[in-house]
């Protein structure tokens, strides 16, 4: 199983590059698309583990999460990435992993003590996110992991009036036994 996975990664690297020489956006490409072990032998031969992409800042760990690729978030993270990076917006592989509805990585991300409650340059939380997309098990998970639901952008607005706002009945339940306890 091993050799057929590395023989994948260098069909990969040779697809990527036409020479095996990796770029920057090559790399962000594979992080996106979850090519662990390309990822890994890259940082190996020293590439950056926080590279960021150049439209966005946004890290191979972001673009990892955002796409639910755990084992490349875990071996990102286990090898030194920085997880509470963000990126131009200010978002962070968790604001991206709770957009997406990733529980899987939000569990991983959690694991490496990412912050759960870090705001975007709008002020937003991964949580808000999960709330405004709809994802209710990613509200559970985040809630179930210590995320705050007292959070509150200028405008006044927190997670719960973001759920009123959508009418996201279900969710608004979930936070509301969190305000409650």
């Amino acid at each position: 199983m091993k050799n057929t996975r590395s023989l994948t990664s260098l069909i990969f690297l040779v697809l990527l590059t036409g020479c095996g020489q990796l770029s920057d956006k090559d790399l962000i490409k594979a992080a996106y698309n979850g090519k662990t072990e390309v990822l890994e032998n890259a940082i190996d031969a020293g590439a950056n583990i926080n590279l960021k992409s150049q439209k966005g800042g946004v890290s191979l760990l972001s673009n990892a999460a955002g796409a639910g690729h755990g084992l490349t978030v875990y071996m990102l993270l286990k090898k030194g990435a920085n997880g509470n990076d963000v990126d131009d917006a200010g978002w962070s592989a968790m604001h991206f992993a709770a957009s997406g509805g990733q529980n899987d990585v939000i569990n991983m991300l959690t694991k490496f003590n990412v912050d759960l409650d870090l705001q975007n340059g709008d002020g937003w939380t991964p949580l808000m996110y999960a709330v405004f997309n709809n994802h209710e098990s990613t509200v559970k998970t985040l809630l179930d992991s210590g995320a705050s639901v007292n959070v509150v952008l200028a405008n006044g607005l927190d997670a719960m009036e973001i759920a009123k706002g959508k009418g996201h009945s279900k969710i608004m339940n979930l936070l509301k036994k969190i305000i409650e306890s």
